[in-house]
C-alpha cells in the first residue's frame, strides 16, 4: 500500500480530491438538498515518527508529538465531508481556509451554502469575502482579538433574556477591519454557584457570575436562542471526526511522504463518505426533522453497527 501511495504525483492527488467532492455533491442532489451548511474546522492527526510536513503544533491530546493539520470542511445536514485538505502540523488554523472557501462556493452553486466556524476562522480576509459575496455565516468571536466587545460587554446595562441563565444583546458594525455592514450577538450565561475568589482575564469579560460568547454574522435576522443553538450545534461533526478516525483508520499515518500521506487520507475520506451515502442507497438512513442545533437532517447508523449487522453476517453466511 505504501509503494502504491507513493506513486501519486500532485495532478492525481488534485484529481482524486475532486471526485470525492463530486461523488458528495451527486448525493446532496439526488437528496433534493437546497441548503447546506459547511462547518470549517481543523483535525489533529499525530504520528510517531517523523514523515515529512509533520511538525510539533496545536495537539491537545500528543503534546509535542508531531502532526498533520488537515483542514475540513463538512457537510452538517448528512455527515458528509466535502473536503479534507492536508497541511503541515504547525499552521494556524484558518490556514488555507478562504482558498477553500471559494472552492467551495464554486462547487455548490446550485445550492444554498452557510458557513459556521470557531473563533479560530474569525479573521479579516475570510470575513470580508463572505460579506462581499453576500454568503451568510455565523462565526464565534474572540474577545482577545476583539478588545471592543469585552468593553461592550462589561458596560452593557440593559440585557434582552433568552431564558432564565442566558441573555443577550447585539451591535452594528463594530468590528473596524470588516467593510461591509455586519453583526455581533454577544450572549452571557448565569453561573448557578458564583467562583469567588474569581482570577480575572485581561481579555474576557468572565467575571465569575457570568460566562460570555459573541458570534460575528453578516444578518440581525436571527432569534438570540435560534443563533446560539447553531453556532452549538458544530459539535456534531465531532461524531463524524470521532468515526472517521476509529472507523476509517483516518488517524494513521502510514507512510513517510506528505504526498502519499495526503493521498491515504483521501482514500479514507472518500471510504467514509460513501459508507454514509451506501446507507442511503439501502434505505437505513432516517430524515428527521432538523433544529437549529443538530442541523442534521438524516441519521444512519454506526459504521460498527452495520459492518456487524450486514458485512459479517454475510461473512458468516459464505
Amino acid at each position: 500500500m505504501s509503494t502504491a501511495l507513493k506513486q501519486f504525483t500532485s495532478d492525481s492527488l488534485k484529481a482524486l480530491i475532486e471526485l470525492n467532492g463530486e461523488l458528495v455533491i451527486e448525493k446532496l442532489r439526488s437528496l433534493g438538498m437546497l441548503e447546506i451548511t459547511i462547518d470549517l474546522d481543523g483535525t489533529v492527526v499525530s504520528t510517531k515518527g517523523h514523515p515529512t510536513w509533520a511538525f510539533k503544533g496545536y495537539n491537545p491530546i500528543k503534546r509535542g508529538a508531531n502532526s498533520y493539520f488537515p483542514l475540513t470542511a463538512h457537510v452538517a445536514e448528512t455527515g458528509h465531508f466535502l473536503a479534507i485538505w492536508n497541511r503541515h502540523g504547525n499552521v494556524h488554523d484558518s490556514n488555507r481556509a478562504l482558498q477553500l472557501i471559494k472552492r467551495i462556493e464554486k462547487q455548490l452553486s446550485l445550492f444554498s451554502i452557510r458557513f459556521r466556524a470557531d473563533s479560530a476562522f474569525c479573521a479579516p480576509a475570510i470575513l470580508n469575502y463572505l460579506l462581499q459575496r453576500q454568503i451568510p455565516f455565523a462565526v464565534k468571536a474572540p474577545f482577545w482579538k476583539l478588545l471592543a466587545l469585552k468593553a461592550a460587554a462589561q458596560q452593557r446595562h440593559l440585557w434582552y433574556s433568552i431564558d432564565d441563565t442566558r441573555s443577550f444583546f447585539w451591535l452594528k458594525k463594530p468590528v473596524d477591519s470588516l467593510e461591509k455592514e455586519h453583526y455581533v450577538f454577544i450572549f452571557r450565561k448565569k453561573i448557578q454557584e458564583p467562583r469567588k475568589p474569581f482570577q480575572l482575564d485581561l481579555f474576557s469579560p468572565n467575571n465569575g457570575f457570568y460566562e460570555y460568547s459573541a458570534v460575528v454574522t453578516d444578518t440581525k435576522q436571527w432569534e438570540a436562542k435560534e443563533l446560539l443553538l447553531f453556532v452549538s450545534g458544530r459539535s456534531g461533526q465531532e461524531n463524524s471526526f470521532s468515526e472517521l478516525k476509529d472507523d476509517f483508520a483516518f488517524g494513521y499515518v502510514p507512510t513517510h511522504t506528505y504526498q502519499a500521506n495526503s493521498a491515504y487520507f483521501q482514500l479514507s475520506q472518500m471510504a467514509y463518505n460513501l459508507s454514509i451515502s451506501l446507507q442511503h442507497d439501502m434505505g437505513l438512513v432516517k430524515k428527521q426533522a432538523s433544529n437549529p442545533k443538530t442541523t442534521r437532517l438524516y441519521r444512519g447508523w454506526k459504521w460498527k453497527t452495520f459492518r456487524f449487522l450486514i458485512l459479517n453476517r454475510a461473512g458468516r453466511i459464505g
